[in-house]
């Protein structure tokens, strides 16, 4: 959009699991999402906000499966970009939250990341 500007697009997902052996349970949630990515003040410093659709999806090994209706997603994400340039290849360490409004439940998710980009 501009040099400190990002559109992004991307999928993020988290999951549950319920083990008994030899039997499970595997809740996964997942927020198909676009966004925008600023870097305030000409720095490394990196925030980001996304929205769109997200689904959770059941599965086990003892014959339950199911799938929620489509609802919505957000993301929020703060980060530092340790190689600042408009393009290329960069590495970010960070902080991203998540929430999914499923069935007018709220679902909840965070995660300390560290990637690589290419932009």
């Amino acid at each position: 959009m501009d040099q400190d500007t990002y559109l992004t697009v991307g999928v993020n997902g988290w999951g549950d699991r319920l083990e008994v052996n030899p039997y499970y349970e595997q809740l996964n949630t997942y927020v198909y999402s676009l966004g925008a990515r600023w870097y305030p003040f000409h720095t490394g410093l990196v925030l980001g906000a996304s929205l769109g659709p997200a689904v959770e999806v059941l599965n086990s090994n003892i014959g339950i499966a199911a799938t929620s209706q489509w609802c919505f997603g957000s993301g929020l994400t703060l980060a530092y970009d340790f190689a600042r340039k408009p393009t290329g290849f960069s590495l970010e360490l960070g902080l991203h939250a998540l929430e999914a409004y499923i069935e007018q439940e709220s679902v909840t998710a965070g995660a300390a990341y560290l990637a690589i980009l290419w932009k």
